[in-house]
């Protein structure tokens, strides 16, 4: 596998309705390029490996014959695995460094690059979500079927477009003799878009799933609609919880530097300015609080 071409950023989900507009790119990126690449390959005990999307029942456009990412194995083996979904800017600092501390902590991760099977630039990005689910229902086969992988212990943990993602998953029914996921954790996932834009009906859940979102995060400008979307499915809490981040905006993991682009999925659909700003203490407390979900929902290594 080639190494993977870190792409322009838009924010999250600027295509989420075939939108003619797209959010500006983030130029920002280009400059932490070498930084995020180098931790994104300089890493040991790492694999590239490649993997077929499982083809969906109606045809998705430019649906790839194979998605590649890359493989973290922790030394006790087999383990429990985590898919790392990566947002609209594709690989970045984001992956790497939670695929680092799953490793570290004992799970093994893989981080899809399902932008570079889709050759997707900034001009040619998916139009919804769902055109890219066959990669995650791949990924996760692919998953369950090697070696050093628990098969029943396997969890997603998605950001921004990958946070979508892993909702669509949390929302699908398992399929008798295929494999299933067992947690799912969400990253910002655009809350108040569910259940109001067509196509992303959401009203149970199989499996538990935890929701992070920055106090300051653009699209649903804070954790409110993320608290009310976890009631409505699960007023227990016992399922569905929320972590919320004070003082973190949208994507506050990233290494790269702070940008603000414009999003007309912003601002609860009005649309608008979206802030993209590392936070340091936030983005170390969302690994850790990731860990402890995985460590509880799927068992200790």
């Amino acid at each position: 596998m080639k190494p993977s071409r870190l792409l322009p950023s838009l924010p999250l989900l600027a295509t989420l309705l075939a939108a003619p507009a797209l959010a500006e790119p983030d130029s920002a990126t280009a400059h932490a390029g070498p930084r995020v690449l180098n931790e994104w390959f300089a890493q040991g005990n790492h694999h590239y490996v490649s993997f077929a999307p499982v083809a969906p029942a109606l045809p998705v456009p430019n649906l790839p014959a194979a998605v590649g990412g890359r493989l973290l194995l922790p030394k006790v083996l087999p383990a429990p695995a985590v898919l790392i979904l990566h947002g609209s800017s594709g690989v970045d600092s984001r992956t790497a460094r939670y695929a680092d501390s799953l490793r570290q902590a004992g799970f093994v991760t893989l981080e899809a690059d399902v932008w570079q099977a889709m050759g997707v630039s900034a001009s040619n990005r998916p139009r919804t979500v769902h055109e890219t689910m066959p990669s995650v229902w791949g990924a996760l086969r692919y998953l369950a079927g090697r070696p050093e992988v628990r098969a029943d212990r396997i969890g997603v943990l998605g950001f921004s477009w990958g946070g979508v993602q892993t909702m669509l998953a949390a929302r699908t029914a398992p399929q008798a003799g295929e494999p299933r996921f067992a947690a799912f954790r969400a990253m910002y996932p655009l809350c108040w878009a569910y259940n109001r834009v067509p196509g992303y009906e959401l009203n149970q859940v199989y499996g538990p799933l935890q929701i992070g979102v920055g106090e300051k995060d653009d699209y649903d400008e804070g954790s409110a609609a993320c608290q009310a979307l976890a009631l409505r499915l699960d007023g227990a809490g016992q399922q569905v919880q929320v972590q919320a981040y004070a003082n973190a905006f949208h994507g506050f993991e990233r290494l790269e530097p702070e940008v603000v682009v414009n999003d007309p999925y912003s601002h609860f659909g009005r649309g608008g300015a979206v802030t993209l700003k590392p936070n340091p203490g936030q983005g170390a407390r969302a690994i850790g609080d990731a860990l402890n979900f995985f460590e509880r929902r799927l068992g200790r290594p």
